[in-house]
C-alpha cells in the first residue's frame, strides 16, 4: 500500500527542482487618531 505524506507548498516532492516560497507581510492594525497610546 502506498504511503501518502503531507508536505507544505514550499517542499512538495512533485515540484521537482522548483522552489516556491510563500511570503506574508503583516502590518500593524490601523489606529484611529482619537485613541490613546496602548490601543
Amino acid at each position: 500500500e502506498p504511503t501518502i505524506r503531507a508536505y507544505s507548498m514550499a517542499n512538495y516532492p512533485a515540484e521537482g527542482d522548483r522552489i516556491m516560497l510563500t511570503v506574508r507581510i503583516a502590518t500593524p492594525p490601523f489606529k484611529p487618531k482619537d485613541q490613546g497610546p496602548g490601543f
